[in-house]
């Protein structure tokens, strides 16, 4: 983060300095007492108390709207009339000192592995800043923000949306000019409330984008076509395998690979990891990397040694040489279906092991019934709650065998049942959300003295 004395910072924020024992300048700005640094800026946006303790070594200065305790008086402290106000004067001023091009993906899955892949990308050739793995809620926003400094060259962030609004809040923050939508699927209904709420949501990337700015949208997803694209002033690249400016072509999914066409020309893509879901994700990244003046064939050369994030088909090896295909990072639809034809793809014995898909609200139990279909031909599958227990009926309404069907409420008993099923010839696929805790499936299943 760029320092600021404390004086600057009060002429950002519009306050007035009650009391002033703070030594040296502001190295750190946040509202979390748990991200401070020493030399901060705390916001006191919250209602619940805070502690001289909670400051402890930070050498802070807090920004309040409230009146603070006795307990405070040693303490730096600027008062202002607004807080919130206050701190969104602080990052529009921030994110106003940097002119550099900034990336935004958001979508119902892929967000991460686009995100990553255009980072690994653009790290060989820029200086990179960004979103951490998957965290993309909105209290991540500011520490990413001001770990901007003039060294960076490009950033690249993920825009999650739990509710409508919450890519215009990440906005302010990062202000992107190329956006990305990796597809639209069924998710966050508990704060979206439905399909069209979640659609408009996502929707939102093309708000922030204004006419000199890309927005790279994936011409097969059939949600993403809903978006009303008629007030959109800037430029919209498309992907996908139907007729677009970047085709997707010729898809071997075992040997993962296929080929991309773009202006006439055709390239050969081979990646690394599993699915075909990840050669759109790819495209995405090569497309945003070419915006960025990197050469398509630079970035497929650079895809081969790309390293996919952990717990998204991540691909281990299991106990009796089975194979074990962790997915176990989260659980919607689209992910759920992408996963399905990834095992698929195996030619050995298929089991599926499924916790619930959250954030569906009144859809849940539609949802998890329907994506049954998809389940018909693995040889089993093993439900591990109650909601889950839907995709099981679903799955034997479609014709899989209700003795391949076992449905359990809980882990107990689980151990003794795997063994008996798996061996060498068997491949795994544990597709369950971090909402739930069933780590000790993994500790068993997963042989961490062999890599693959």
């Amino acid at each position: 983060m760029k320092k600021f004395s404390l004086d600057e910072f009060n002429e950002i924020i519009g306050g007035e300095i009650a009391q002033d024992n703070f030594l040296g300048d502001i190295e750190y700005v946040g509202y979390r007492v748990r991200f401070l640094d020493v030399n901060s800026a705390y916001f006191y946006v919250s209602n619940s108390r805070i502690y001289p303790s909670d400051f402890n070594g930070t050498n802070v200065v807090i920004v309040s709207d409230v009146k603070l305790e006795s307990e405070f008086d040693d303490f730096t402290v600027i008062y202002v009339d607004d807080v919130d106000q206050a701190l969104e004067k602080f990052v529009k001023y921030y994110r106003s000192l940097f002119d550099i091009p900034v990336v935004g993906v958001t979508g119902t899955c892929g967000k991460t592995t686009t995100k990553e892949m255009i980072k690994f990308i653009l790290s060989k050739f820029y200086n990179v800043e960004g979103t951490i793995s998957s965290k993309n809620a909105g209290y991540f926003n500011l520490p990413y923000l001001v770990a901007l400094d003039d060294y960076i060259d490009v950033a690249v962030y993920e825009m999650g949306v739990a509710e409508p609004n919450d890519i215009l809040e990440a906005n302010m923050y990062f202000n992107p000019n190329i956006g990305i939508i990796t597809n639209i699927g069924y998710d966050h209904f508990n704060g979206c409330k439905d399909l069209d709420g979640y659609i408009k949501a996502k929707a939102e990337m093309l708000e922030i984008i204004d006419e000199s700015g890309f927005v790279i949208l994936n011409k097969d997803c059939e949600n993403t076509a809903k978006i009303d694209i008629s007030d959109f002033e800037g430029k919209l690249i498309y992907f996908g395998k139907n007729e677009s400016e970047y085709r997707i072509t010729d898809v071997d999914v075992l040997r993962m690979s296929y080929t991309l066409i773009h202006d006439d020309k055709k390239y050969i893509v081979k990646l690394p990891g599993l699915g075909e879901h990840n050669m759109y994700n790819a495209t995405a990244a090569i497309i945003a990397c070419r915006l960025l003046g990197i050469d398509i064939t630079e970035s497929i050369a650079i895809l081969k040694d790309y390293k996919y994030v952990s717990k998204h088909l991540e691909l281990k090896s299991g106990i009796n040489g089975s194979l074990i295909i962790d997915d176990s990072f989260s659980s919607n639809p689209t992910s759920l279906k992408a996963a399905i034809d990834v095992l698929m793809e195996f030619p050995k014995k298929k089991i599926i092991i499924l916790s619930k898909m959250g954030y569906l609200d009144d859809l849940e139990e539609e949802l998890h019934r329907e994506m049954g279909q998809y389940l018909t031909d693995v040889d089993y599958l093993i439900t591990l709650d109650e909601v889950s227990k839907l995709i099981g009926y679903g799955a034997i309404e479609n014709g899989l065998e209700e003795d391949r069907v076992i449905m359990l409420d809980s882990v107990e008993g689980v151990k003794e049942l795997l063994s008996e099923l798996i061996d060498e010839d068997t491949v795994v696929l544990v597709k369950i959300s971090m909402l739930d805790n069933f780590e000790e499936i993994f500790d068993y299943l997963v042989d961490e003295n062999i890599y693959i």
